[in-house]
């Protein structure tokens, strides 16, 4: 209970409340576990709660009609999973699956709509969470519609790498965590195209791959800025 707490405290949702309310709120949730490789949930399936990820990661993806998987998200610790399910009572509008071996704090959709009802900050935070993963999902979309797929590999490789380019040295060296597949799920790509771009970029010199696949090389971080930035 103690831990639950402390989660629920330091979470943007719960912020506004005080530690008495908080210790109230923290008996409705359940402690869940989930292995790697686990589905949580399929698209259309029925919805009934709502999980907060204490540890480990889960991916939201969709898949098209001809089979290829495309990750909307990937939500670590802090994250939260089937906010509009829970809010709307519809079925589940993706498939949840476990990547890394996770613990989750569940609360039922009953429990959590009379805690909206029964204090009106929580709602207020609930709206803001709500509005800023709408945006970002309008910024994916736009990224999709409007940017290449050197672009959105370059963007890709910023944000997994956690740096900004614009300060990184020449032969940095950096660890890729995710296979091409995975990377071609995350921009809405197939592997073949991200192994081109990738091979295109070595034969430029701007970046080096090593045989692992994995240790990557930044040799000319101004030119992968550019790619990125969209001004190649």
């Amino acid at each position: 209970m103690h831990d639950t707490k402390n989660l629920l405290s330091g979470h943007f949702l719960f912020q506004s409340l005080d530690e008495v309310a908080i210790g109230e709120i923290a008996k409705l949730f359940k402690e869940r576990h989930a292995k790697r490789g686990q589905t949580l949930f399929m698209k259309g399936d029925k919805s009934h709660e709502m999980m907060l990820v204490a540890e480990g990661m889960i991916h939201i993806i969709a898949n098209s009609p001809d089979g290829k998987e495309v990750i909307l998200n990937a939500i670590g610790p802090g994250g939260i999973i089937g906010e509009l399910a829970l809010l709307d009572g519809k079925p589940r509008s993706a498939q949840a699956n476990v990547v890394e071996d996770c613990r989750m704090l569940v609360i039922s959709r009953e429990d959590f709509m009379k805690l909206l009802r029964q204090k009106p900050d929580l709602a207020i935070q609930m709206m803001i969470l709500l509005s800023k993963k709408l945006r970002d999902t309008s910024s994916q979309i736009e990224n999709i519609a409007l940017n290449s797929i050197p672009v959105r590999l370059a963007q890709f490789l910023l944000k997994e790498f956690k740096v900004d380019l614009a300060k990184i040295k020449a032969n940095e060296t950096f660890i890729l965590e995710h296979t091409q597949t995975k990377i071609g799920n995350f921009i809405g790509s197939g592997r073949e195209r991200v192994n081109k771009v990738l091979h295109e970029w070595e034969a430029e010199k701007i970046i080096n791959i090593a045989p692992d696949n994995k240790t990557v090389t930044i040799l000319k971080p101004d030119e992968l800025n550019k790619i990125a930035a969209n001004l190649s």
